[in-house]
């Protein structure tokens, strides 16, 4: 990446990391874990994008709240985004349960 990119190698190894590691939080609900276990491709009873992304954005890491949001939905206008104020980088949808 390094003859792309000449910004901080590490701040972007590790924001590109935390996004790996979260982007699919919320499959480790129970009730996901259950259809999961047993495979079979049958969708899932809660929607997982939204927890990976909340506590991405609890711990102020806000870059990679937004790859796992837009791993999920597709990258977003962030003007759009900001206009939303406490559901930033949040599916309105979703933000009850997380």
């Amino acid at each position: 990446i390094s003859p792309f990119y000449k910004g901080d190698l590490d701040y972007f190894r590790e924001t590109v990391r935390a996004a790996a590691i979260y982007h699919d939080l919320g499959k480790l609900d129970d009730e996901n874990q259950k259809v999961l276990s047993k495979g079979g491709g049958k969708g899932l009873p809660i929607n997982h994008v939204d927890a990976g992304t909340t506590n991405l954005l609890a711990n102020n890491l806000v870059e990679s709240a937004l790859l796992t949001y837009s791993h999920h939905i597709g990258l977003q206008s962030i003007p759009a985004e900001r206009a939303k104020e406490e559901l930033f980088l949040r599916d309105s949808n979703l933000a009850t349960r997380t």
